[in-house]
C-alpha cells in the first residue's frame, strides 16, 4: 500500500470511529486495532527494499559494515521511543512520554559517541 491508501484508510477509520464510538466503543477499538495491524504489515513490506540496499552498501563500502548496524539500532530506538511516548501522551501521561523521548535521545547519543570520536580523529588527522 502507498501513503495515499494508508491515509485514506485512516481518514475513513476516524469518521467511522466517531460515528460508532458513541454507540459501542468495543467495535471502534477492534476496527482501530485491525487498521494498526494493516499499517504495520504495510510498513514491514517497505523494509524489504531497504534491507537489500543496506546489504549492497555493506558489500560496496568497507566502513559501511561497521556503521550500518549502529544506524539501524539508533533508528529502532528512535522509532520505539517515539511510538511509546505518543501512546503515553494519548493516555494523558505527557510527562512520562517526554521522559521516554529524553531517554531515547540519550541512548542514541551513547551509541553514537564512539563514531563521533572517530569522526573527530579523522578530521583532525590524529
Amino acid at each position: 500500500m502507498n501513503v495515499w491508501q494508508i491515509c485514506g484508510c485512516c481518514a475513513i477509520f476516524v469518521i467511522f470511529s466517531i460515528c460508532i464510538y458513541r454507540k459501542n466503543s468495543n467495535v471502534s477499538f477492534g476496527v482501530g486495532l485491525a487498521l494498526c495491524l494493516l499499517i504495520l504489515i504495510s510498513g514491514f513490506q517497505n523494509l524489504i527494499p531497504i534491507t537489500k540496499y543496506i546489504g549492497e552498501l555493506s558489500g560496496k563500502y568497507e566502513y559501511a559494515g561497521k556503521y550500518v548496524p549502529l544506524m539501524l539500532k539508533c533508528l529502532g530506538i528512535g522509532g520505539i521511543c517515539s511510538a511509546m511516548s505518543e501512546i503515553c501522551r494519548e493516555n494523558g501521561e505527557g510527562t512520562v512520554g517526554a521522559a521516554i523521548e529524553f531517554f531515547g535521545k540519550g541512548e542514541i547519543l551513547v551509541l553514537a559517541l564512539p563514531s563521533i570520536k572517530e569522526l573527530f580523529e579523522l578530521a583532525l588527522g590524529s
